[in-house]
Protein backbone atom coordinates (compact mmCIF):
# COMPACT_ATOMS: atom_id res chain seq x y z
CA UNK A 1 0.00 0.00 0.00
CA UNK A 2 2.73 2.48 0.96
CA UNK A 3 4.65 1.56 -2.18
CA UNK A 4 1.62 2.46 -4.31
CA UNK A 5 1.35 5.85 -2.63
CA UNK A 6 5.00 6.60 -3.33
CA UNK A 7 4.57 5.68 -7.00
CA UNK A 8 1.44 7.82 -7.23
CA UNK A 9 3.32 10.80 -5.77
CA UNK A 10 6.01 10.44 -8.43
CA UNK A 11 3.36 10.76 -11.15
CA UNK A 12 1.75 13.96 -9.83
CA UNK A 13 3.94 16.93 -10.72
CA UNK A 14 1.17 19.47 -10.04
CA UNK A 15 0.93 18.34 -6.43
CA UNK A 16 4.69 18.50 -6.07
CA UNK A 17 4.80 21.90 -7.76
CA UNK A 18 2.52 23.44 -5.17
CA UNK A 19 3.60 21.17 -2.31
CA UNK A 20 0.00 20.49 -1.35
CA UNK A 21 -0.04 16.84 -0.35
CA UNK A 22 -2.02 17.74 2.79
CA UNK A 23 -4.61 19.52 0.66
CA UNK A 24 -5.00 16.44 -1.52
CA UNK A 25 -5.40 14.34 1.62
CA UNK A 26 -8.10 16.72 2.90
CA UNK A 27 -9.98 16.76 -0.39
CA UNK A 28 -9.85 13.02 -0.91
CA UNK A 29 -10.44 11.74 2.62
CA UNK A 30 -11.98 14.40 4.84
CA UNK A 31 -14.60 16.09 2.64
CA UNK A 32 -17.90 14.56 1.62
CA UNK A 33 -18.73 14.24 -2.05
CA UNK A 34 -21.22 17.09 -1.88
CA UNK A 35 -18.70 19.36 -0.11
CA UNK A 36 -16.10 18.56 -2.74
CA UNK A 37 -18.60 19.20 -5.54
CA UNK A 38 -19.51 22.59 -4.02
CA UNK A 39 -15.84 23.49 -3.79
CA UNK A 40 -15.22 22.56 -7.43
CA UNK A 41 -18.27 24.52 -8.60
CA UNK A 42 -17.04 27.63 -6.79
CA UNK A 43 -13.53 27.17 -8.15
CA UNK A 44 -14.79 26.89 -11.74
CA UNK A 45 -17.12 29.86 -11.23
CA UNK A 46 -14.19 32.02 -10.14
CA UNK A 47 -11.99 30.82 -12.97
CA UNK A 48 -14.64 31.52 -15.57
CA UNK A 49 -15.27 34.99 -14.10
CA UNK A 50 -11.56 35.78 -14.18
CA UNK A 51 -11.30 34.55 -17.76
CA UNK A 52 -14.33 36.55 -18.86
CA UNK A 53 -12.96 39.73 -17.28
CA UNK A 54 -9.59 39.17 -18.91
CA UNK A 55 -11.20 38.67 -22.30
CA UNK A 56 -13.32 41.78 -21.85
CA UNK A 57 -10.24 43.85 -21.02
CA UNK A 58 -8.35 42.43 -23.99
CA UNK A 59 -11.21 43.30 -26.36
CA UNK A 60 -11.42 46.79 -24.88
CA UNK A 61 -7.71 47.38 -25.46
CA UNK A 62 -7.95 46.06 -29.02
CA UNK A 63 -10.90 48.36 -29.68
CA UNK A 64 -8.96 51.34 -28.30
CA UNK A 65 -6.09 50.64 -30.70
CA UNK A 66 -8.36 50.46 -33.72
CA UNK A 67 -10.57 53.37 -32.74
CA UNK A 68 -10.53 56.20 -35.29
CA UNK A 69 -11.71 58.85 -32.82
Amino acid sequence: MEKNRERAKEKRPAIQKFEQEKLVELLSNKMSGSELNTLFLEMFRRRSTDNMLGELLRHYKENQKSSWI
